[in-house]
């Protein structure tokens, strides 16, 4: 018998704070939803595909962050800016 491959979770779209800080206020929702209306993502490749935040650049105002995952700088960043992160 041969050997079955094994799947694999599709790797997320990463993204980095610079970028999100450029197109969002304060206050603002960010979602994967929210990061295709604004053009940031072209649309989700694949189904069940993530999304994920780096820490690379500053953010300078509060963001409410939902369905993202956030690297450990990022989510410092994010805190210390006065934003909020949700599952």
């Amino acid at each position: 018998m041969g050997s079955k491959p094994k799947f694999q979770k599709p790797r997320p779209v990463a993204f980095n704070l610079a970028d999100i800080d450029k197109k969002f206020k304060a206050g603002e929702k960010v979602c994967p939803e929210t990061l295709i209306e604004r053009g940031i993502i072209r649309r989700m490749i694949k189904r069940g595909m993530r999304v994920k935040i780096l820490s690379k650049g500053e953010i300078s105002c509060a963001l409410e962050f939902e369905n993202c995952l956030i690297s450990k700088q990022a989510k410092e960043k994010i805190e210390k800016a006065g934003g909020t992160i949700k599952a």
